[in-house]
């Protein structure tokens, strides 16, 4: 059931004055920006199933081409998979699908 679909990084987006951030205009199944905040920065994506998302609580690696690997699995409500170097990986049809309540 593997499926596949290459992200985007994004430019980095700046906290607003207001506390919070603007995503990236004209968003794409896959991309993923960091948000610089006044005290740390924070990457974020848009999942395949296109629900947006934090990846605070993940470790986030950078690699030199400007891709990024998220440890572990990572789910949304109808998509759960991997994300390597930029490329994100299918394997199962997130929480809603196994009938798990909405967080």
């Amino acid at each position: 059931m593997e499926k596949e679909l290459v992200g985007r990084h994004r430019d980095d987006v700046p906290q607003e004055p207001w506390g919070w951030y603007k995503p990236p205009r004209e968003l794409e199944l896959g991309d993923y920006w960091k948000v610089i905040f006044s005290d740390h920065e924070d990457w974020h994506a848009q999942m395949p199933d296109g629900q947006l998302g934090s990846l605070a609580e993940r470790e986030v690696t950078e690699h030199s081409d400007g891709t990024i690997s998220v440890a572990g699995l990572l789910e949304s409500r109808e998509w759960s998979g991997f994300l390597e170097h930029g490329v994100w990986r299918q394997t199962g049809n997130g929480h809603l699908a196994r009938g798990m309540t909405t967080p």
